[in-house]
Order: structure tokens, then sequence, then C-alpha cells
């Protein structure tokens, strides 16, 4: 094997052994974060974990019509084209912008929100969700989130 062949040999696992270190550190870890209040009374944060993601889901007893979600994860899936208002509003420091779509009957409606919070050091979408037959209490709970706090778990 030519002295050139070992060279190349070695600078390639070198390169390697650095992209892994580069992927690990930026694609693979993933942080393990939840949400600390930011709900009306009577809601509580449940935990469902998903491959590449995981999401908590605020639900309340009395009322299983209304919920509100957040997704940590790499790719949320978000298609804005059918919701047809826009509410504005801050969470975790940064402005943004909500959409609401309702379904045939106007009966169910659900408003989201996506957005990258450069906050804490968290490099993952974050994306929030409300959905209700009520808008009443879908504003309410954007709201409530207005106060939400992320943490490290």
């Amino acid at each position: 094997m030519k002295l050139l062949d070992k060279i190349t040999i070695v600078i390639s696992i070198i390169g390697i052994f650095i992209f892994n270190e580069y992927l690990e550190r930026n694609y693979r870890t993933f942080p393990e974060l939840k949400p600390v209040g930011g709900l009306p009374q009577n809601y509580e944060w449940i935990y469902r974990e998903g491959p590449d993601f995981y999401v908590y889901s605020g639900y309340n007893n009395i009322d299983s019509l209304t919920q509100v979600g957040l997704y940590f994860g790499l790719h949320p899936d978000i298609d804005h084209d059918n919701y047809q208002t826009i509410e504005h509003s801050q969470l975790l420091g940064k402005y943004v912008k909500w959409y609401t779509s309702y379904n045939d009957n106007n009966y169910y409606s659900s408003t989201l929100t996506s957005f990258r919070p450069n906050y804490k050091h968290i490099k993952i979408d974050l994306h929030f969700w409300i959905s209700s037959n009520s808008d009443k209490k879908i504003a309410e709970i954007r709201e409530a989130l207005e106060t939400v706090e992320i943490e490290f778990r």
C-alpha cells in the first residue's frame, strides 16, 4: 500500500469521526424538555413519545372536546393553506402568529403556531396547537399559553 493511500485512509477516518461528532451535537441529541404552566385551571400536561418527536397534551377532565398540544421535534407537519384567520400573541418571549381553521360545519376549530424559539439554547421546532368547539376556549388557552415556560426534564 502506498503512503498516499495510507494518508487518505487516515484522513477519511478522522473526517468520519469529526462528522459523527457534528451530527451528535446538532441533530441526534434531542433535548428532554417539558412545558411548565401555561394552562388554564383544571388542565394538566400529559407526555407522549414518538419516533423523532414527543408531545405534551393539555387535557381537562371536564371538557374532552378542548385540548392543547405542544410538539417538540425536528419536523412538525404544518400546512397553513387551509387556515383562515391569523391571531398574534407572544410565546417564550417571541411574537408568533396563530392560524385558525374550521371544519365544514364550523363546530370544531383548530389553531396552531410553529416556531424555533431561540429560548434557553433550544434548537428544535416547537409546534403548539389548540382545538375546541369554542372560540372562547381557544382564546382562553392561547392567553394562558403566554405564561408557559420550557424546562429541561
